[in-house]
C-alpha cells in the first residue's frame, strides 16, 4: 500500500510542492486537533511550537501555497470553520448535530480536492475526491459510533 505522501504525489501529478503543502497542512491540523481534543498524551508546548513554526515559517515558504494562495485561502478558511463547528456540535444532545460534527471534522481532505482542481481541472479534481476519500477511509478510520463514544468519554462496555 502506498503512503499518504505517495498518494499526494499521485493525485497532484508529481507536483512535490503541492504534496508538501498538503502534507504540511495535515500536520498543522493534526497538531491543532490534538491540542484541543486532549485525547492522547502529547507535549503541548512542542505541539504548539510546531503549529506556530509550520504556519508562520514553513507554510509561507511553500511555492505552491504562495503561487495559489488566492485559490487556497477560501478552502482553508472553510476547513477551519467546519472543524470549529464540529467541535461545538460533537457536544450536542441533538443526533443531527453530532452526525454533522462527525462529517465536518474531516473536511480537511477537501484541500486535496482544491489542489487537484488547480493542478488538473474539474475532472481531475472529481477523480481525486473519490480516490482520496476511499484511500483515507480504508486506513485506520473510526466509525461514527466509535468516534462518538470516544469523544463523549464513554466506554463500549
Amino acid at each position: 500500500m502506498k503512503t499518504q505522501y505517495e498518494m499526494l504525489l499521485y493525485w497532484f501529478n508529481g507536483n512535490t510542492s503541492a504534496a508538501d503543502f498538503v502534507a504540511l497542512f495535515g500536520s498543522i491540523t493534526q497538531d491543532a486537533d490534538d491540542l484541543v481534543d486532549d485525547d492522547k498524551p502529547i507535549n503541548k508546548s512542542r505541539a504548539m511550537a510546531r503549529v506556530l513554526h509550520y504556519t508562520m515559517v514553513d507554510l509561507i515558504n511553500n511555492q505552491f501555497y504562495r503561487t495559489n494562495i488566492d485559490w487556497l485561502r477560501p478552502t482553508i478558511s472553510n476547513i477551519i470553520l467546519a472543524w470549529d463547528a464540529s467541535n461545538v456540535w460533537k457536544e450536542s444532545s441533538n443526533s443531527i448535530d453530532t452526525h454533522f460534527a462527525y462529517v465536518y471534522r474531516d473536511l480537511v481532505e477537501t484541500l486535496a480536492y482544491q489542489v487537484a482542481l488547480i493542478i488538473g481541472g474539474v475532472e481531475h479534481a472529481q477523480n481525486v475526491a473519490l480516490d482520496c476519500h476511499r484511500f483515507l477511509t480504508d486506513q485506520q478510520f473510526e466509525t461514527y459510533d466509535e468516534w462518538l463514544l470516544g469523544e463523549k468519554g464513554e466506554s463500549n462496555g
